[in-house]
């Protein structure tokens, strides 16, 4: 088995911004698409990354015996909060959970 020092955790990939498609005819009143791509999903980083400090806030004050038993390290729920805003928290934590428990051998590759 290994030690909670030798683990690492997954390496994650961030989330790409999805540009829509380009018109066939753009009219000069039209807005800045891409931009307005680029400011929505920003927003929606902002607003997810909001939600996953407002769900994992009051799970860190509990005790570590209680996180262990959802599979949860304090570390690593401090390492997703601290992650930049183009990655996922909530994935970059369920992939680092479940690599925790396949390196300790609790589930099956």
């Amino acid at each position: 088995m290994t030690t909670m020092n030798e683990f690492e955790r997954p390496d994650i990939e961030p989330e790409a911004v999805h540009y829509p498609p380009e018109p066939d005819i753009y009219m000069p009143a039209m807005p800045p698409l891409r931009l307005i791509a680029v400011l929505e999903c920003w927003w929606k980083r902002m607003r997810e990354r909001w939600q996953f400090r407002k769900l994992y806030k009051p799970v860190l004050d509990r005790p570590d015996a209680q996180l262990q038993d959802v599979g949860l390290l304090r570390e690593d729920i401090l390492w997703a909060m601290a992650l930049p805003l183009r990655y996922d928290a909530f994935t970059a934590l369920e992939r680092c959970r479940l690599a925790r428990l396949r390196a300790t051998g609790a589930i099956l590759k």
